[in-house]
């Protein structure tokens, strides 16, 4: 039982582990091609892509229109 209980626990550390690497590396490639966006079209992308934020909700988290959002969103995705 102990040797089911210890692997067990080997495996959420990986899957920790595995998570906070996958973090670091999202945030290792962000900064690489953050520079080539307007910070609208950025932060458009990171709160949709990243932060799972609803298109709706962005203009006022963005202090934006709706439809500026959007092309903000389709500049990013189309570079």
């Amino acid at each position: 039982m102990q040797a089911i209980l210890n692997e067990q626990e080997a495996r959420g550390e990986e899957t920790l582990w595995e998570a906070e690497y996958q973090q670091q590396l999202l945030h290792w490639a962000a900064d690489r091609v953050r520079g080539n966006f307007e910070d609208s079209s950025w932060r458009a992308f990171w709160l949709q892509a990243v932060d799972g934020m609803s298109g709706k909700r962005q203009p006022r988290a963005l202090s934006m229109t709706l439809a500026a959002v959007y092309m903000a969103r389709v500049e990013f995705w189309q570079a």
